[in-house]
């Protein structure tokens, strides 16, 4: 299955004590890629590719929309720092 998964850079709204600074742009690019590599490494996860803040994430047929939301859940919660997800759907 195919999915697309739409990020986001932080905005002066996201600003909490869980994420006290804004990251610069530069910065911002590694870890989306950084991310995109640990979503690749997910159990399931066959293939990924990464263009403007979005990630196709090519999957076994057995991985479900409910299933992939909470493998990238981790993986979300490890960057919460640098990005935001606004989107994921089937493809």
């Amino acid at each position: 299955m195919k999915f697309r998964a739409s990020f986001r850079e932080l905005t002066a709204s996201d600003i909490n004590r869980d994420c006290p600074i804004l990251q610069e742009p530069d910065e911002v690019d590694a870890y989306f890629q950084a991310m995109t590599q640990e979503i690749a490494a997910l159990d399931g996860v066959t293939g990924v590719s990464s263009h403007e803040g979005m990630i196709l994430i090519i999957t076994t047929s057995e991985l479900d929309l409910a299933s992939l939301k909470s493998k990238l859940k981790v993986v979300l919660d490890d960057f919460y720092e640098y990005v935001r997800i606004s989107d994921i759907s089937p493809v």
